[in-house]
């Protein structure tokens, strides 16, 4: 047992000698002189530092400008008072929506039955643009008026309890629930534009006209706006209906 743990040190002694000769550098590995070399590489690695910096492209982003803004222009209220009404009962002989649909309507200048038997008579807006009711709910409800104007114009129009609105022969939407808040848009032409309303009888029709200048409208009437609630940091959202009067909406 002496034996063997006698040899065992010794072949780690003899391990340990070899390792340490092998590392070592010998005399015949003599220094590198490095000097005159390192130094042109030393000036080489400067010219090539102060040519590179001209490649060295500025990447500071310039701070963000908002884009130029423009103030909403006034509204102007467009007088719509005078009207003509008719009411039809029989859906399935409707001679005023074939008129309007092919650009055949044209405005009946007095109250009494037109050249198709269809019976017109006068009505008057109050300031809001309030007409009334018109019949019972069984009825289709048919209110043309005239709006004059000197020059092309946009209008942001209000159209509370209607089906649909006939501008010159174009079709747009009305509001069929009355909420007061719905706008659309209408152009008129320079001179007499014909607008008709098409409805249901028994609830209370109303128009309500305003020119503008812009192309865009932000109606703020009828903003959505969310249920904030207490405990959450979720991202909500506000929304705004954009009315476009542009000619090539």
């Amino acid at each position: 047992m002496y034996l063997r743990r006698s040899l065992a040190a010794i072949f780690l002694l003899m391990c340990g000698a070899c390792s340490s000769s092998s590392t070592a550098p010998s005399d015949d590995q003599g220094v590198v002189d490095t000097g005159a070399d390192t130094s042109a590489d030393i000036n080489m690695s400067l010219d090539v530092g102060m040519d590179s910096g001209a490649d060295i492209q500025d990447t500071t982003e310039d701070a963000w400008e908002a884009p130029p803004t423009k103030e909403a222009s006034d509204l102007v209220t467009l007088p719509a008072t005078d009207w003509m009404v008719a009411t039809i009962f029989d859906s399935s002989n409707d001679t005023v929506l074939d008129r309007l649909v092919y650009d055949l309507f044209e405005f009946p200048e007095t109250a009494g039955a037109d050249e198709y038997g269809v019976v017109w008579s006068e009505a008057t807006a109050n300031e809001n643009g309030g007409l009334g009711s018109f019949a019972n709910g069984n009825a289709l409800v048919y209110l043309a008026t005239r709006i004059n104007v000197e020059t092309d114009t946009r209008v942001v129009a209000r159209i509370d309890n209607g089906f649909t609105v006939f501008v010159n022969g174009a079709r747009q939407p009305a509001d069929i629930y009355g909420s007061g808040k719905a706008r659309f848009p209408i152009l008129l032409k320079s001179g007499d534009n014909v607008l008709v309303i098409r409805g249901r009888g028994g609830r209370s029709v109303s128009a309500f006209f305003q020119s503008t200048e812009d192309e865009l409208y932000f109606n703020s009437s009828d903003k959505t706006r969310p249920d904030l609630r207490v405990g959450t940091n979720s991202a909500e959202y506000f929304g705004i209906p954009l009315v476009n009067l542009s000619e090539d909406a």
